[in-house]
């Protein structure tokens, strides 16, 4: 494996180039940088802060990783995953925030203040739906297929070099949010980047057996509890599935083995939308919603004071399990009538 200079892509968007200027300028000004990625962290929120994180302190930067809940297990091979942290003890100043694959601080944790940490905040995100403005540096693109896209735009921007453990980092988060380069966000673009990651020497295979076929015996125990949940629409184009904290304990798994359940609803012959429902007893229902396309599920969880894309949105309703199903249910029929 080699270390690279990364290639610039070959198309700009131009309302990237200036927050990419100042991200830039403002890193390389910052002596301690804090990085934050959203709760329940996937591929791209862990491939994003973990590559951006190699790069820094490759600059000489103290940098803490930070995020809510601990590392999924399938994720623990990403190089620094070890050095994340649930706690934040901050023994000096902050003089940058860097908030990745989200822009919705209520995301982030209790731990996130209202303004953020240090003088200055930057996002880096490419959902469609964004919280209010309490960062000061907005890097944003829908059509990005993942953060991690903008990641590799803001290393070439810094004129950094791109060591395999970043690159690993990196494709991880293309490779999850495309699924695998299954999804409509996959674009020239996309395949361009990990182009680019390629040429450091990383093993795809290694990647992706750590990603998908490496899951914990609990894990499965708890998946045929939650298939055996699954309800399919008289219509056939809706489909669902529960997870409770009964099952959990009963399989003595933990919820972040939950995160790609919802898939297995969705790849039902004739389902246009899919969703799962988690209740921890906190009072309430954790919703994830999936869709194969011709249905905007960002637009049901915003009623919610939710987000996400197109085709991938969550958000959190009080109430039961039932009466949150019935909810959701009711809420689909409705899209699935006017598609």
């Amino acid at each position: 494996m080699q270390t690279i200079m990364p290639e610039p892509l070959s198309w700009m968007p131009d309302y990237l180039v200036e927050p990419l200027k100042k991200a830039s300028f403002a890193l390389k000004k910052a002596n301690t940088i804090l990085i934050v990625g959203h709760e329940s962290p996937d591929g791209d929120a862990l491939g994003s802060t973990l590559a951006l994180t190699s790069v820094l302190r490759a600059m000489g930067k103290t940098v803490i990783a930070f995020n809510v809940d601990p590392v999924p297990s399938k994720f623990e091979f990403l190089p620094l995953s070890e050095t994340i942290t649930s706690t934040l003890s901050l023994s000096e100043p902050i003089d940058l925030t860097v908030v990745v694959d989200s822009s919705e601080r209520h995301r982030l944790g209790e731990y996130f203040p209202e303004k953020g940490f240090g003088k200055t905040v930057l996002c880096i995100d490419h959902h469609k739906t964004k919280g209010s403005s309490f960062y000061d540096i907005f890097i944003h693109d829908v059509h990005a297929c993942a953060a991690g896209v903008l990641i590799y735009r803001l290393i070439v921007e810094l004129g950094e070099p791109l060591t395999p453990d970043a690159a690993t980092s990196l494709f991880c988060a293309i490779q999850t949010d495309t699924g695998s380069f299954r999804y409509e966000s996959t674009s020239a673009h996309s395949m361009e980047v990990a182009t680019q990651l390629l040429k450091t020497g990383i093993n795809v295979w290694e990647i992706s057996s750590e990603i998908y076929e490496s899951f914990l015996p609990e894990r499965m125990h708890l998946l045929s509890q939650v298939l055996s949940t699954l309800q399919v629409s008289s219509s056939g184009q809706i489909a669902s599935i529960y997870v409770d904290q009964k099952m959990i304990d009963s399989s003595d798994a933990q919820w972040f083995m939950t995160g790609d359940f919802i898939n297995y609803a969705r790849s039902i012959r004739g389902v246009e939308v899919a969703f799962l429902l988690r209740d921890d007893q906190s009072g309430k229902i954790r919703v994830s919603l999936r869709s194969k396309g011709k249905i905007d599920v960002s637009k049901v969880t915003e009623q919610f004071g939710g987000g996400g894309h197109k085709n991938a949105a969550g958000c959190k309703i009080k109430g039961t399990l039932l009466v949150v199903r019935k909810k959701i249910e009711k809420i689909m029929q409705s899209l699935v009538e006017k598609k």
